[in-house]
């Protein structure tokens, strides 16, 4: 099934967009999966989701540092 954006609203496209970056994370395509986690986080900054998943993907492609800024930011959220 597929959805378009139009008429929805932003945590909906956030969630679409974390969905998508799940889907190239299962195909171990973690660039990609970065890069869609990264579309969320532009559309709903609060999104622990989007943060805690693209540092896993980044650790997967050995981007230490980095995964660790994101598990930190997910820390710092406290919408969730």
């Amino acid at each position: 099934m597929s959805f378009s954006l139009l008429g929805m609203g932003i945590g909906d496209a956030s969630i679409e967009k974390v969905r998508e970056g799940n889907r190239r994370y299962q195909e171990k395509k973690y660039e990609d999966a970065i890069n869609k986690y990264k579309e969320a986080l532009k559309i709903n900054p609060l999104s622990a989701i989007a943060a805690f998943n693209m540092g896993v993907a980044k650790y997967k492609q050995g981007y230490y540092a980095s995964a660790i800024n994101d598990f930190n930011a997910v820390i710092a959220k406290k919408d969730w």
